[in-house]
């Protein structure tokens, strides 16, 4: 869909909800997305389109005809799409998805078997990278769109478009029976310096986030005394069942250990500890009906799954297990 016909969407699903909140929820945008792309539909066409009051927005004659016309556009646009697959055969497409090594073990899975129950015409082709790696594919036109959990420092001086598509809380987690699960009240980060901790490297997004979380107490990484490092999730995990290790761990990695209560969660003080996931892709690919396909059946999934009852039981401030994040870039 190009930049006008998406205005044109927005615009429509913005009468729809006669709220610039609710438009910008239900498209997986921010609430400057949603005003830039009224003010270019009234930029383009000179016209004021709404008269917004304190406690209501109404439609001026020149948005009423707007909207009348745009409706029939978008359903014809709907209609040709379906027209052209038809003529095509249905014939499939493919995507090409680089991933990293957490989210292809416990994300990809789960995503694209919901995926295939619903998308017959597109298939995925996925391969498991370490984030510099797909960045380099994605650039050398040898893989279409990236997902992981840690944005490239140099990510500004590429060409690449980022965008923040889920965040879920990072636990620390201890075996269970350990003495810490038995304390009622929250624990100080600092009372736990002296204890063992298995990492994973220093350099995964897992990792990162907590050394961003770690700073708003004034530590580090380092300041951790008795720790070790695994690069391997089900290591780390081992680890922490067989010799009781305390370890950092995003939710989705941990669900079914919790579930079977192998792992308990420390009650932590301080701010909510996330981790996010990104989609990088080349901005060519946004004219692509494949990858348009592929994104908005990962947000859509994404979406439904926020309306689980899975929230942080690890911190004060509890937050949802999944939070679909846009930057109104699409």
């Amino acid at each position: 869909m190009n930049i006008y016909a998406r205005n044109l969407e927005i615009f429509v699903n913005l009468v729809k909800s006669r709220s610039f909140t609710k438009t910008a929820e239900q498209m997986f945008m921010t609430q400057p997305a949603v005003s830039t792309a009224i003010k270019n539909l009234e930029n383009y066409y000179g016209a004021t389109l709404l008269q917004r009051g304190s406690h209501r927005m109404d439609l001026t004659v020149a948005g009423k005809i707007l909207y009348r016309h745009a409706q029939k556009i978008l359903a014809d646009i709907t209609h040709l799409d379906l027209a052209m697959s038809e003529c095509l055969g249905g014939k499939n497409k493919r995507v090409s998805v680089g991933v990293s090594n957490a989210l292809s073990e416990f994300f990809m899975p789960v995503f694209l078997k919901q995926f295939y129950l619903k998308n017959q015409r597109i298939n995925i082709d996925v391969i498991q990278m370490h984030c510099r790696q797909i960045v380099n594919c994605i650039l050398e036109d040898t893989c279409d769109i990236g997902l992981f959990c840690k944005k490239p420092e140099d990510a500004v001086k590429n060409r690449l478009l980022y965008e923040v598509f889920l965040q879920e809380p990072l636990y620390i987690i201890a075996p269970k029976g350990h003495p810490l699960l038995k304390r009622k009240a929250p624990i100080e980060i600092r009372s736990l310096l002296d204890s063992k901790f298995i990492f994973r490297e220093e350099s995964s997004g897992c990792m990162k986030a907590f050394s961003d979380w770690l700073a708003y107490f004034g530590l580090s990484l380092p300041s951790f005394q008795d720790c070790s490092i695994l690069s391997h999730i089900q290591s780390i995990k081992n680890m922490v069942l067989d010799a009781g290790f305390l370890s950092v761990l995003a939710r989705s990695w941990v669900k079914e250990d919790l579930e079977a209560e192998r792992f308990g969660i420390l009650k932590v003080a301080g701010p909510p500890l996330t981790i996010s996931y990104y989609i990088a892709y080349l901005e060519r690919q946004r004219c692509s009906r494949a990858f348009n396909e592929f994104y908005n059946a990962l947000i859509a999934y994404i979406q439904e799954n926020a309306e689980e009852d899975l929230s942080t039981a690890g911190h004060e401030n509890p937050q949802p297990f999944l939070t679909v994040f846009s930057q109104g870039s699409r």
